[in-house]
């Protein structure tokens, strides 16, 4: 048998709170009913008090430590199950609050509850006369074991819904963690791709642009015409490098891991200024 602990329950809503009480309720009132025509068949005046005044006390305090099931459901299990030695009517109430321990899937608390509902059951054969032809014991024992069985089979369904409702859960969020680092994984490799050939590209033009700058610095016999030619492909390399620059960071920056340089700002303007001096420009 799985005895995985479910998980947390989820807080129960006010209707979702209210069926299960009333539910409790239906179960008990049948018992509590077969038990008064049982006293009225064998005339036994002076348990009438107790049938209509502690029997459904103990029952609505039962029912109201219902609430707090789930915050200490042994304790209230317990409880409940040793009351309902002195009301019929808390019959139900035990059941439920059975069923809800199930639902923690855990064995020695399960089999401890229903140890003390069953021998509750038996000592509150006394509470209340039995009919002139007694009952076998083992269908004294039988009735209560097999209704604490049930709300057993019921609590420990519940439990394992949870638990396979909650690994599913677990499962999808995961697969879907997955497909989100797969997907940007392979954003980021085509971003990667797409600035290396862009960077090979803008490295090729840079060369141009060197030679060019090597070949305007070397040859001293060139003619007027020869040197703006030279001086042109410069400019125009220099402005296609910069606008290929320009698109390898756009592409770099579309990967939101990345830190964004800061902007510049006017305290680098002496040091473009001093650049300018160096490149041989008049800067005023």
């Amino acid at each position: 048998m799985n005895t995985d602990v479910a998980p947390c329950p989820p807080r129960l809503g006010g209707w979702q709170q209210t069926w299960r009480l009333l539910a409790a309720v239906a179960v008990g009132i049948p018992l509590w009913l077969s038990t008064g025509v049982v006293l009225a068949q064998e005339h036994e005046v002076d348990r009438w008090s107790w049938f209509f005044t502690g029997d459904p006390l103990v029952a609505l305090v039962c029912l109201a430590a219902l609430l707090w099931r789930r915050r200490l459901p042994l304790t209230v299990a317990t409880t409940v199950a040793v009351a309902s030695t002195v009301s019929t009517l808390a019959t139900g109430v035990a059941l439920l609050a059975l069923c809800s321990l199930a639902t923690r899937r855990r064995p020695v608390e399960i089999g401890i509850v229903v140890l003390v509902y069953v021998i509750a059951a038996q000592l509150g054969l006394g509470l209340y006369p039995l009919p002139s032809q007694p009952t076998p014991l083992w269908v004294q024992l039988a009735l209560p074991a097999l209704s604490a069985g049930i709300a057993v089979a019921m609590g420990m369904a519940i439990g394992a819904r949870r638990v396979e409702v909650r690994s599913l859960r677990e499962r999808a969020e995961s697969a879907e963690r997955e497909q989100a680092a797969r997907a940007a994984q392979a954003r980021a490799l085509e971003r990667n791709r797409i600035a290396r050939e862009m960077h090979d590209v803008l490295a090729h033009r840079i060369s141009l642009v060197a030679m060019q700058a090597g070949v305007l610095d070397h040859r001293g016999n060139l003619t007027a015409d020869e040197n703006r030619v030279l001086v042109r492909g410069i400019v125009d390399g220099s402005h296609q490098a910069l606008e290929e620059l320009r698109d390898v960071l756009g592409v770099l920056r579309a990967d939101q891991s990345r830190p964004e340089a800061p902007p510049p700002s006017l305290d680098r303007l002496p040091e473009l200024v001093a650049d300018a001096r160096a490149s041989g420009l008049d800067v005023a």
